[in-house]
């Protein structure tokens, strides 16, 4: 999906566009998005290169809200 926004964004518009992704860096359902995947998933994106990453978390020094196993994991 990338590498065809990237393609239509060269065709399209103009240097001033921007290319960003938006994404939960985890996911309480099972199975669902780890933060081991999210990893992954920014390595990718990052070899095809993007203008910003939006985190959809509820705060930005939120604890894990998977690994109830430290004290200070989300409810």
């Amino acid at each position: 999906m990338l590498d065809i926004t990237h393609k239509m964004a060269g065709q399209y518009a103009d240097d001033a566009f921007i290319i960003g992704y938006r994404f939960s860096p985890e996911e309480l359902e099972e199975p669902g998005i780890r933060f081991d995947d999210t990893l992954y998933l920014l390595e990718k994106l990052a070899a095809r290169g993007l203008d910003y990453l939006h985190f959809s978390v509820g705060a930005s020094l939120r604890p894990s809200i998977v690994d109830t196993r430290r004290s200070d994991a989300a409810d």
